[in-house]
């Protein structure tokens, strides 16, 4: 008999066998019926939380269920030796068969250059871990799914969407460090020595095993690196954070992955199968042992280690900020003031260089490197290469014409970026509905598939075509998801930064023509992207449309076959088998037409962000100082191989920054020195852009190239360090007097007390109280809203906070507190939809709270709806005249996102006026000034 899970197990495992036949595809290898041309994307495990947008997640149960059944068949004492004798060649051997499935099944980017870079990092984690007696391969797999993970045999793989989200070397450096850990520890072969004797005999004995089950295999293994215990987690976070310092990176940016991560994955909004199959500990948790590694420490020592670290990669902001950590710790540490001098002169910062000379000669009044320093300084002369050419100032008439094309651009890149959104959230409303549909019928789907022999193949080629229609349909509907978030995403990107354009070409007194070039690049992208959203966002409906009939082909034929179990005439049920195989045919082409217009869709949407990406940082390196600009160059250098005089000689015929990184890409990949490229290029024939995107695009190379101007970008900002200071402040929660107050007429002498101990900070005192009174009095809404409000003081405890507002709300479910306080604890678990809902909820009994509203608007600019955020908080100030410091620094900081600078800054420095002790408002507020 055939459960559901197993039904798509049995549909993938023949999927493998479909790719090798030309004649049709046969699930049972015994039905003659089915769909000639079946497309079901694939999926991989990867190390960390099961993947939404490449696994069903029962695809991933029923591969782990038979894992698990067959190791435990298996494992007997007499067997349980076999498995003991795995060698290293068998890891290798797994490990490679990994490599080969990651390759056949979504490819590998080979961009020599990002090749290098994750190739350089990781050697250098490898060379410094517990395990050096092995060769260590790195390899980038070419899917926007982002994560990381590590196969036996030395083997980690990071993927390209990866790569997209860390915004440093140290960010991928920590999430590599993780990995390496895990080969380190030998968490794999741990694994391996665990799998069933079944699939592991299979890799030993048989040099010959087929392709298919080696397919089957490598993926099999893939998923089982899902199974690592949380103390193979923590221990991974550990030596994760050890590798990174000793390989001289900074292992705090960890944190920041962390984060970054949950956004993507939040650990406490899983669905009950992605829990059961969840290994990694909370990330709350993560960070607090991670943070407690001896590397983590704020030590002299370890600080500068890291400081010196930036200083030589010439991430010279970075630096300083870990020298000033030094001094605060230890004021008399000569090296951090004389680092925090160096840095400071390279950015051309004479004063504050003088400064820190002058401080590291104060410690040491004889130092000859403070003494050369200042003679330095005051002799002028700058570290100027010589390497950066001067292009011809902007004209007034060029910066008044391209802001006047900026004017016309912005209000239509705003309209659609609305739109964009709009589209996104219907995108996902769909897809969600599509899924309860199937869940919905999913009892049915399996109560049906439990009737099926094994040795009936008429239905059970039914059964595997259903399996193979829903897992590609799961797969399907996440990218479209995922498109239409990559949309929005772009249109937003583009309307914040030609507003910033616009800002800094009113407000900068001297302009280089390469700025003005820049801008005119993005408002020109900007203006194709309001022709070409539309045309991407109707492809991507016609693609939901396309899955949404091909499940209802499907759905309809496992109804059918529900009702063919009292047909016994073997011809009748072949000819029954045969209508239901041809309808989900059907369905498998609507999905087949789903991908193709997706594809056109994703294809149009890459070069479009690709050109976005390179107006973007040509015109921000276009707005560099001098001695900033020689900072960029030797950081080009640095990553791009690119000398000096080269850089020169691009830039004076007119190329950006940009331009020479894709130029540099091409290079590596032909063979073919960057000016010999260029001899192809004629200015009369086509534009520059075409030249450097759209051919490339042609090549298939957009994916390499978005990463190379991602982390040239990145390289960028941490010299001017443009990125806020500052971080969106959740509306904290309400005191508990004001929680007592609305329920007044319950509440006794020990819920009192217990609400002053909690605002007086006695949250401990306040849980004794409550637990005490429990003994003798039942449990209100109230003592469930102050236990809980006490938890979450203690320790941040939110998942007892959490369970003790949800029994609050049960109890009382119109207090406005109660869903405040769940959507607040929802909100810190970054758990924003939850949320959201819970303050709608709240606002039904209390429509004009402001500090609900203040909540909400908190949660919807965190889940991306930055417009509603907006609007939230602008009503707070202007209708319910609402403010405090926290709204004034979200508002500035949601007006920096939208590019409104002008406005960000008028919002920061009204904060600054309101918290004069706090410097970080006013250093934001003139560093947007300033740039």
């Amino acid at each position: 008999m055939f459960t559901l899970t197993e039904m798509i197990f049995h549909a993938y495992r023949s999927r493998h066998a479909h790719a090798r036949k030309e004649n049709g595809f046969s699930p049972s290898h015994r039905c003659r019926d089915n769909a000639e041309t079946l497309v079901c994307p694939e999926f991989t495990a990867v190390d960390g939380t099961p993947s939404r947008k490449t696994a069903m997640p029962a695809v991933l149960a029923i591969l782990l269920f038979l894992l698990t059944a067959q190791a435990a068949v298996f494992a007997t004492p007499a067997r349980a030796g076999l498995l003991d004798k795995l060698t290293w060649k068998a890891e290798k051997h797994i490990g490679k068969g990994t490599v080969a499935e990651m390759r056949r099944t979504y490819g590998f980017v080979e961009d020599p250059i990002l090749q290098n870079y994750v190739n350089d990092i990781g050697q250098s984690l490898a060379a410094v871990s517990h395990r050096t007696d092995i060769p260590y391969e790195f390899h980038i797999v070419d899917t926007d799914e982002v994560n990381a993970f590590a196969a036996p045999g030395g083997f980690v793989f990071v993927t390209r969407g990866m790569m997209e989200k860390v915004d440093s070397d140290d960010e991928l450096a920590a999430v590599m460090g993780h990995e390496v850990g895990h080969v380190a520890a030998n968490h794999g072969k741990k694994r391996v020595k665990q799998m069933p004797l079944l699939i592991a005999g299979s890799i030993l004995l048989n040099n010959n095993t087929s392709e298919a089950a080696g397919r089957i295999i490598g993926t099999a293994f893939s998923l089982m690196q899902l199974h690592y215990s949380r103390e193979d987690e923590y221990q991974a976070d550990h030596l994760g954070a050890e590798y990174a310092f000793d390989a001289s990176y900074d292992p705090e940016q960890m944190i920041t992955m962390f984060h970054k991560l949950e956004r993507e994955h939040p650990s406490g909004n899983l669905d009950k199968m992605d829990v059961a199959m969840q290994s990694h500990p909370k990330t709350p948790n993560r960070i607090a042992a991670f943070s407690r590694t001896a590397q983590m420490e704020k030590t002299p020592e370890n600080l500068l280690h890291i400081a010196n670290s930036y200083e030589n990669r010439y991430h010279y902001r970075e630096a300083i900020d870990r020298y000033k950590q030094i001094l605060d710790i230890d004021p008399e540490n000569e090296k951090a003031a004389l680092g925090a001098a160096r840095s400071f002169a390279a950015l051309d910062l004479k004063d504050d260089a003088s400064e820190w000379y002058n401080y590291a000669l104060d410690i040491d009044p004889g130092n000859d490197e403070a003494v050369a320093g200042l003679e330095r300084l005051d002799s002028d002369t700058s570290d100027d290469t010589g390497t950066i050419a001067e292009l011809p100032a902007a004209t007034e008439k060029d910066i008044d014409g391209t802001v006047a094309w900026l004017d016309r651009v912005i209000p239509e890149i705003s309209a659609t970026a609305i739109n964009g959104r709009n589209q996104q959230l219907d995108i996902a409303d769909r897809r969600a509905g599509i899924e309860r549909s199937f869940y919905k019928n999913l009892r049915g789907y399996s109560e049906t598939a439990k009737e099926v022999s094994s040795y009936d193949e008429y239905r059970v080629s039914v059964l595997n075509n259903a399996g193979l229609f829903f897992s590609g349909m799961f797969n399907t509907l996440a990218e479209l998801e995922s498109d239409g978030a990559r949309l929005s995403e772009t249109t937003r990107e583009a309307e914040r930064n030609a507003r910033e354009m616009r800002y800094y070409l009113q407000n900068k007194s001297a302009l280089g023509s390469d700025a003005i070039w820049a801008a005119e690049d993005l408002a020109y992208v900007a203006e194709n992207l309001t022709t070409e959203s539309p045309r991407i966002q109707s492809a991507l409906d016609e693609a939901i449309d396309e899955t949404q009939a091909g499940f209802v082909n499907t759905h309809n034929s496992l109804a059918q076959l529900g009702e063919t179990f009292d047909v016994d005439n073997r011809h009748a049920l072949f000819m029954v088998a045969t209508e239901m195989n041809e309808s989900i045919k059907t369905g498998i082409d609507h999905l087949d037409s789903a991908a193709r217009k997706a594809k056109i869709a994703r294809e149009t949407l890459q070069e479009q962000r690709l050109r976005l990406k390179r107006a973007v940082l040509n015109f921000n390196a276009a707005m560099l100082t001098t001695a900033e600009e020689n900072v960029f160059a030797k950081m080009m250098q640095r990553r791009f191989g690119m000398s000096g005089e080269l850089i020169a000689k691009l830039k004076a015929s007119g190329l950006g920054y940009a331009d020479m990184v894709l130029l540099a890409g091409r290079s590596r990949r032909t063979g073919l020195k960057p000016l010999e490229l260029l001899e192809d290029y004629d200015p009369e024939k086509m534009y520059i852009d075409d030249f450097l995107i759209k051919q490339q695009d042609a090549e298939g190379t957009a994916g390499a190239d978005s990463l190379l101007l991602h982390f040239a970008s990145n390289d960028l900002l941490s010299i001017t360090q443009q990125g806020a200071l500052l971080n969106l402040e959740p509306e904290p929660d309400p005191p508990a007097a004001d929680v007592i107050a609305a329920y007044i007429d319950s509440a006794d002498d020990m819920l009192v007390r217990a609400a002053h101990s909690i605002d007086e900070g006695n949250a401990r005192e306040a849980v004794d109280i409550i637990t005490e009174r429990g003994k003798s009095e039942p449990a209100t809404a109230l003592s469930h809203l102050l236990l809980g409000l006490a938890q979450r003081n203690i320790g941040e405890d939110y998942e007892a906070a959490l369970d003790n507002f949800k029994h609050a709300v049960d109890k009382h479910n119109e207090s406005v507190y109660g869903h405040l306080l769940l959507a607040n604890t929802f909100a810190n678990l970054e758990r924003y939809e939850d949320a959201l809902n819970e303050y709608v909820s709240a606002l039904q009994y209390s429509p004009d709270n402001p500090v609900v509203l203040a909540s909400k608007a908190y949660s919807d600019a965190m889940s991306g709806n930055l417009d509603q955020a907006i609007a939230v908080y602008e009503g707070l100030l202007n209708k319910y005249e609402y403010s405090h410091v926290g709204i004034y620094v979200n508002l500035g900081l949601l007006y920096y996102e939208k590019g409104m600078l002008q406005e960000s800054i008028d919002m920061l420095s009204k904060a600054a006026k309101l918290a004069p002790d706090d410097e970080r408002m006013a250093r934001m507020a003139e560093r947007l000034k300033a740039t």
